[in-house]
């Protein structure tokens, strides 16, 4: 599926402030915390196929969401 070219945008620039926030030293970093989330993701809604676009997603808003809290403590 084919995404345009906000949304891409809007990725590149959420992953940089991820990158940044998280205090990663590597983009790797940032990308095994998503792939870890939203492989628990997957895990329990019960391994469906065709689901890892969404599961990435909202690993992403996840954890922007969780960072954004950490921050207004």
């Amino acid at each position: 599926m084919n995404k345009p070219l906000g949304d891409i945008t809007s990725w590149v620039n959420l992953k940089r402030s991820l990158e940044t926030e998280l205090s990663c030293e590597r983009p790797q970093d940032w990308e095994e915390h998503v792939r870890d989330r939203a492989y628990q993701i997957w895990v329990s809604e019960g391994w469906p196929d065709d689901a890892h676009e969404d599961h990435w997603r909202r690993a992403c808003q996840e954890i922007e969401l969780e960072q954004r809290l950490r921050l207004k403590q």
